[in-house]
């Protein structure tokens, strides 16, 4: 196929993820996290402050407490039932709302960024979040993704993984020592966040031709349509 053809599908192809998660070229995935941000907490006497005059770094402006996370909604039977047959699994972008220092009299700091996949995206982050006994270190998610299945959240989780951090393998290195990307590096998640997530979907989707991602919005969508399609059989008296 003529190379010009391929980058303009891909192209297209790339658009059409963008649209999916309710993006355009150059935004972030605006529909991967709803929530934006709240006001900073104030930093802590034990914590460091930041240099006068400097600007702390932003990991981004749209994101959400892991400590702030809602309760699962109230299900009724046929709602359980439904979401269950939807099987949906998801893959989460994961830091911490401030640059720490690494070590004493250190000003540049670390800011991790990594990525989890769950059943339930509640639980992301969770662990990390409630094993640390500082403000500082409160965990934040950047972006939270939905797949049709286990599979496919794995081969997303995989995908990020490898963008973020790369393969130990190729950098001959112990894969415990490659958990995390320091975000410091990245700058602002506005400016790499979105070409990083379209180059993963397009890898991904080339590996698996059902291969989606959705928001939660969609997923509470599907659910009630797969329930509302139930009802109708109940009624039709078929299941």
């Amino acid at each position: 196929m003529d190379p010009e053809l391929v980058k303009l599908q891909r192209e297209a192809e790339a658009q059409a993820f963008a649209a999916r998660l309710g993006m355009t070229s150059g935004q972030r995935a605006s529909g991967a996290t709803a929530v934006r941000l709240p006001p900073r907490t104030p930093i802590g006497a034990g914590a460091r402050q930041p240099a006068r005059g400097a600007a702390e770094p932003q990991p981004s402006r749209q994101a959400e407490y892991v400590d702030d996370t809602p309760r699962r909604p109230r299900r009724s039977e046929i709602e359980i039932e439904a979401e269950g047959e939807l099987d949906h699994y998801w893959v989460t972008v994961v830091s911490i709302e401030r640059p720490v220092p690494r070590h004493f009299g250190d000003n540049r700091g670390m800011l991790p960024i990594w990525v989890e996949a769950h059943a339930d995206w509640r639980q992301s982050g969770r662990t990390f979040d409630q094993q640390q006994p500082s403000e500082a270190m409160r965990a934040i998610r950047l972006a939270v993704l939905g797949c049709r299945s286990d599979a496919h959240a794995r081969r997303l989780k995989a995908a990020l993984d490898e963008a973020l951090v790369g393969r130990a393998s190729d950098l001959d290195a112990d894969p415990l020592r490659l958990r995390f990307r320091n975000g410091i590096d990245l700058g602002d998640l506005d400016g790499w966040w979105t070409p990083l997530l379209l180059d993963v979907l397009l890898r991904c989707e080339a590996a698996a031709t059902d291969f989606e991602v959705f928001n939660r919005d969609d997923h509470e969508r599907m659910v009630a349509e797969r329930v509302a399609l139930k009802v109708r059989l109940q009624k039709e008296g078929r299941r």
